[in-house]
């Protein structure tokens, strides 16, 4: 006589758990990508901003040049980023947890952007 109950209990929800763990893998993926997409843009409209008030307002050259470098480097973080998620989602599973490189080089894209937004204010200040 059999009581119903069979040790594959564990076993069929071990799958579905796996299943569940890279659904939501998946979706912290995809929200980084978001993330260093609109910092992209957002970066990239600061800079065009930069520029056309640099020649509208007479700003100093070097300044500028200091604020789009860190503009720039901060583009290489998002880009860099972007391709990250990318490749690894086609290539492994990974685990978008703090310590991974896309949490490292979102951490670095916000320190950085901040970093330019001083610089902003310093060169709106010098002016």
């Amino acid at each position: 006589m059999t009581s119903g109950w069979s040790g594959r209990g564990s076993e069929d929800t071990e799958p579905e758990e796996r299943r569940r763990q890279e659904d939501h893998n998946w979706e912290v993926l995809k929200l980084f990508f978001e993330f260093f997409k609109h910092f992209l843009t957002l970066i990239t409209a600061i800079a065009l901003v930069v520029v056309t008030l640099q020649r509208a307002l007479g700003l100093g050259t070097g300044a500028t040049i200091a604020v789009l470098v860190v503009l720039a480097i901060n583009l290489a973080l998002c880009l860099v980023g972007m391709y990250v998620v990318m490749w690894r989602t086609r290539e492994w599973e990974i685990s978008p947890a703090p310590g991974s490189l896309p949490f490292f080089l979102m951490a670095a894209t916000i320190l950085v952007f901040v970093a330019g937004l001083f610089g902003i204010l310093g060169l709106a200040v010098g002016h």
